[in-house]
């Protein structure tokens, strides 16, 4: 008998076993799901494999702990992140200082009116008159009406 090298087992048994192959046929016949698992049987070497281990351990050193983690539980990147941010942004603040400070940005200045909409001093003299005289046109108009009114 030539060995394939490989095994099959369903139900965790042989399928070479006459019973198990056909409780096997029996199964895929009803439609069942079947799991078979597949075995490879691997042949000894010669040995050797950890003296290449040994000779590989004085090869490259870790020098990147950013997927550490802190006693808090947070990966040092993480962390790291953060105090980066924030040293920029205080960074960042200071500038924008600076730059306003040389720029002598302050408080806006209102916007001088143009000719072309401002208001004729004399037009504004007529209307100011005539605001004041209203009450008295306003009562001559009202004892108009009485005479009228009693006539």
């Amino acid at each position: 008998e030539e060995d394939e090298g490989f095994g099959l087992l369903f139900r965790e048994k042989d399928l070479e076993d006459e019973m198990c192959a056909a409780a096997f046929v029996e199964a895929m016949s009803a439609g069942r799901p079947c799991v078979v698992r597949v075995l490879c049987r691997l042949l000894g070497g010669k040995g050797g494999f950890g003296a290449l281990l040994r000779g590989q351990k004085g090869g490259k050193k870790t020098t990147n702990f950013d997927s550490m983690r802190d006693l808090s539980g947070r990966r040092l990147r993480h962390s790291k992140a953060v105090e980066r941010i924030k040293d920029w942004m205080e960074k960042q603040k200071r500038e924008d200082e600076l730059v306003a400070a040389l720029t002598g940005e302050g408080p806006e200045l209102p916007k001088p009116v143009p000719q072309a909409e401002s208001l004729d001093p004399e037009f504004v003299r007529r209307l100011k008159r005539a605001a004041a005289d209203r009450p008295n046109l306003v009562s001559q108009g009202l004892r108009k009406l009485r005479a009228d009114g009693a006539a």
